[in-house]
């Protein structure tokens, strides 16, 4: 749930998203959930701690949570010209249970991981090329960022510490 967030928040390409696929995504948010009885997923938590250093994983979830994403999208079809972009909401409901799925990562650690998903891209032709691209130390000034408890977006100019 994090992952998805953070990537449609910060415009990242989500090629099995439809709407990313397109590039009709002109915007994307948190709005107040719908119904404040139940728990806000607390996202800006689970970031912070993938985001740590070292990173960790987010806590288990203990119980139902929700959170809203708000998508502005550029209308499709032949009079998509003629109308204004669209806010489509995403309810995304986080419920214990889903551990099923995080049974494989129960005996890793993030950076364990990490290191095997990188291994497994490498080893193939969509994921080779961003591998390859990767650079061996972070800047120092995404360094300093992470330091600093903050989240760096994009990257940083090189900069001294």
């Amino acid at each position: 749930i994090t992952s998805l967030i953070a990537n449609l928040l910060s415009g990242a390409k989500l090629p099995q998203f439809v709407a990313s696929a397109q590039d009709r995504i002109e915007l994307a948010y948190l709005n107040p959930q719908p119904n404040d009885t139940i728990t806000r997923f607390d996202y800006e938590t689970h970031l912070a701690q993938l985001y740590a250093h070292p990173p960790t994983w987010p806590d288990n979830t203990k119980g139902i949570s929700t959170l809203r994403l708000t998508l502005k999208l550029r209308p499709t079809g032949l009079l998509s010209g003629l109308r204004g972009a669209v806010e489509e909401h995403i309810d995304i409901v986080d419920y214990p249970g889903e551990w099923l799925l995080d049974l494989g990562l129960m005996d890793k650690s993030y950076e364990e991981w990490s290191k095997d998903v990188l291994h497994r891209m490498a080893n193939r032709s969509f994921g080779a090329d961003y591998v390859n691209a990767l650079p061996a130390k972070l800047p120092p000034s995404r360094r300093w960022c992470q330091s600093h408890g903050l989240i760096c977006w994009r990257p940083l100019a090189q900069t001294s510490e």
